[in-house]
C-alpha cells in the first residue's frame, strides 16, 4: 500500500516542477557568525533572507531579471546582537497589540566572559534565527512593516 501522503510529496513532470513556489515566500538564515577585533569585540551574524514578497525586493532588484513574481530573490545583511535588540523594540512600539517571540539573553556578569565561546555564539545565532522566522511568519509584520523591511535588506 503507498504511503497516504505520498501524493504531497513534491515531484517533477516534463514541463518541470508540479509545485510553484509559494505566493508569498519569506525564508529567513542567520549563519556565519563573525567575531570582531580586539577587545572591545563584537559579534555578528549574516542575515539571508529569500522571498519573492515585492515590498522587501524594492524598485530595481530584479533577481537578475528573472523575478516573475515566484522567482524568490536573495537578500543578505549582517546584524549584531543589540540591532535585534533595537529591530524587537521597535516592533513592540509600533505594535503593542502583538506578543513578539523573545530574543536570546544578553550576556551578563556571570557568562561575559563566555560570549565570545563558540557554543555561546552558536546558541545565540539559533535563537536570533528563531525570533526571526517567528516574527517574519506573522502577518501583519511580514506585509506590512517597514522596520522589518529595512531590518532585513540593510
Amino acid at each position: 500500500m503507498p504511503h497516504p501522503f505520498e501524493s504531497f510529496t513534491p515531484t517533477t513532470t516534463a514541463r518541470g516542477p508540479i509545485y510553484n513556489a509559494p505566493e508569498d515566500l519569506l525564508e529567513i538564515e542567520v549563519t556565519n557568525p563573525i567575531t570582531h577585533g580586539q577587545p572591545p569585540q563584537y559579534t555578528d551574524y549574516e542575515i539571508t533572507t529569500r522571498t519573492n514578497i515585492p515590498a522587501f525586493i524594492g524598485k530595481g532588484n530584479n533577481n537578475n531579471g528573472n523575478n516573475n513574481g515566484n522567482t524568490p530573490y536573495t537578500l543578505k545583511t549582517r546584524k549584531r546582537y543589540s540591532e535585534f535588540v533595537k529591530l524587537r523594540q521597535q516592533l513592540s512600539d509600533r505594535h503593542p497589540q502583538i506578543s513578539l517571540p523573545t530574543l536570546p539573553p544578553p550576556s551578563t556578569m556571570f557568562n561575559y566572559s563566555k560570549r565570545f565561546n563558540s557554543d555561546f555564539i552558536d546558541d545565540r545565532r539559533m535563537g536570533l534565527e528563531i525570533f526571526l522566522t517567528a516574527v517574519a511568519s506573522h502577518p501583519l509584520l511580514q506585509k506590512e512593516n517597514d522596520v522589518l523591511i529595512s531590518f532585513l535588506k540593510h
